[in-house]
């Protein structure tokens, strides 16, 4: 994965490598477990990524950059394509990180945010200046003052420009093609220099003295919770935010800029201008114009809008692989054992080559030396020359696991574990499916997993549960189906993008997706062993498959 936007404690933090997130400008988002201090940190950290990408996906300049991205990763004038993402992303750095800072800080109350940035000087610099692009004194509640600093900064990411970007094309474009003037930074700046002619006060009393009840808490009064959002209260909030406080808010912001000589999208043209990016792609490749998923409308950050499913929880560098054969001897099962309260087990692994190279550092020989599917018995080990901590894989032949429980003996039991992206493999899923349970990391897109099944009329169960014990604050989000009993289905994720992952499947099925605390009681010992496996081995864990975005 290319890291665009290098998201750490400091400057210092950023140069070392010693990241808390990063982006990488188009299609994915990293969460750094080792370097995160707290739960609340870690969901802090989680919102910011994820809003990194809602920005670049919902504004004229982001969506032209990250299709630009998208066509260079699929092969289509990689470099001259590639240039020209970095080239607008190099424009448009300090609004992102104005926007995911100052979003992510409001959603979880300003004053805990500048304590979780206390010793984040860069940040902290971020979320102030964010913070001084509207007089907080000109408005009549938080509400309506984020509200107005969002609109800035969407507005900044909307230059007319970009509309010219997509009148030239994808065919043609260069990063020479990317206007000296009219970009996101000149923008900030513009804002920033003209913004005492914007009068505030006046655009938000108006707006507070038409809609009376719509401004919510005013200053310094506690903050009152959302209504749940199944109620009418919580509808006509929306709707007042998406089709007034926003809209004004993005009109007062385009008005000043343009009389400044920076044009800007109207927010009206949202729609237009979607539309315009994936006729432009299409022009060039079909088959990613038909899968795209554009925002046309701002949504609140409680929304799918910021797509966790593209959220990697970064566990460790991947660890090295020592690659030996099974022998099937008693020092070599021994060896392979995981002690535990309950006695030994063993973790048996059955996936793809793909998936197995995701995870693990293959020196060349063993790399090249790997099946198309690999099943091994996995244990952490350390390279006795130089102490560096390893993962052993010992392979075995193409063998099921019943096979290799009868080696290890009935003393040791074997936990089973496979990817979703291994389960393409149709020889592997007949492997697997004569014994029971086998578990399934979900690497694969859960939401587009679970409407899958349902479309095929499967019974789906679920369930959720925190993981404790861990140093990160991690969720499990469990499934069975009733057309596959042997497999129970697991995604491990932070404990934020889990939730926003639930609540959206919620909205989606209803009654179709059944909650079942069973899911997780069913074979309660068995997941917590292969959970503890995984993730004291593995090295990411996300939505994505194959992939190395």
């Amino acid at each position: 994965m290319t890291t665009l936007f290098a998201c750490g404690r400091n400057l210092a933090s950023t140069l070392d490598s010693r990241l808390l997130g990063s982006y990488d400008g188009a299609g994915a988002w990293r969460i750094y477990t080792s370097e995160i201090r707290s739960g609340e940190e870690q969901l802090y950290v989680e919102m910011h990524e994820g809003l990194h990408h809602e920005y670049q996906a919902s504004t004229g300049w982001g969506l032209v950059s990250a299709m630009a991205s998208e066509l260079a990763i699929r092969g289509y004038r990689t470099g001259p394509l590639r240039s020209l993402f970095e080239r607008m992303i190099t424009l448009s750095r300090t609004p992102h990180e104005m926007f995911a800072t100052a979003l992510s800080s409001f959603a979880v109350g300003e004053e805990h945010a500048y304590e979780l940035l206390l010793d984040n000087v860069l940040y902290t610099h971020y979320l102030r200046r964010a913070a001084d692009l509207v007089p907080r004194a000109d408005t009549p509640s938080p509400r309506f003052y984020h509200a107005a600093v969002g609109a800035v900064l969407r507005a900044v990411m909307s230059p007319s420009s970009a509309l010219d970007l997509l009148d030239v094309g994808f065919a043609r474009l260069a990063a020479d093609h990317v206007p000296g003037d009219n970009h996101p930074e000149a923008r900030l700046a513009a804002y920033e220099a003209a913004s005492s002619a914007l009068d505030w006060a006046e655009v938000l009393g108006s707006l507070a003295r038409q809609h009376p009840g719509q401004a919510g808490q005013p200053w310094g009064r506690p903050r009152d919770p959302l209504p749940d959002e199944d109620t009418e209260e919580f509808l006509a909030l929306r709707i007042f935010e998406e089709e007034v406080l926003v809209p004004t808010c993005h009109q007062a912001v385009q008005h000043l800029l343009d009389s400044a000589g920076f044009p800007t999208i109207a927010f009206g043209r949202q729609s237009e201008l979607a539309r315009r990016v994936k006729e432009a792609v299409a022009d060039v490749d079909a088959e990613l114009a038909a899968r795209l998923r554009i925002v046309t409308e701002r949504r609140p950050v409680a929304d799918d809008g910021l797509q966790y499913d593209r959220q990697q929880l970064v566990l460790r560098s991947p660890l090295p692989a020592a690659v030996h054969v099974f022998t099937g001897s008693i020092g070599d099962r021994g060896f392979l054992e995981w002690d535990g309260s309950s006695g030994p087990t063993a973790l048996g692994v059955w996936m793809t080559a793909a998936a197995a190279r995701k995870q693990w550092a293959f020196s060349p020989g063993d790399d090249e030396a790997l099946p198309m599917v690999l099943a091994a018995l996995v244990q952490v080990g350390t390279d006795q020359a130089s102490g560096v901590p390893l993962t052993v894989l010992a392979t075995l032949d193409p063998v099921g696991p019943r096979h290799v429980q009868d080696l290890l003996g009935d003393a040791t039991p074997l936990v089973c574990v496979t990817t979703l992206s291994s389960l393409a493999d149709e020889g592997l899923v007949r492997t697997l499916g004569s014994v029971e349970p086998v578990f399934v990391l979900m690497d694969l897109p859960v939401a587009h997993q679970v409407a899958s099944w349902l479309a095929q009329d499967a019974d789906v169960r679920m369930a959720a549960s925190p993981l404790t014990g861990t140093a990160t604050d991690l969720m499990l989000l469990a499934f069975r189906i009733d057309q596959a009993p042997a497999f129970v289905f697991l995604s491990i994720n932070g404990t934020g993008g889990t939730s926003m992952l639930i609540e959206r499947l919620r909205r989606a099925h209803g009654d179709a997706l059944t909650i079942d605390p069973d899911v997780l009681l069913e074979h309660q010992a068995g997941i917590n062993l292969a959970i503890t496996k995984v993730l004291a081995t593995w090295h990411v864990l996300d939505q994505d498959g194959t992939e190395h975005r």
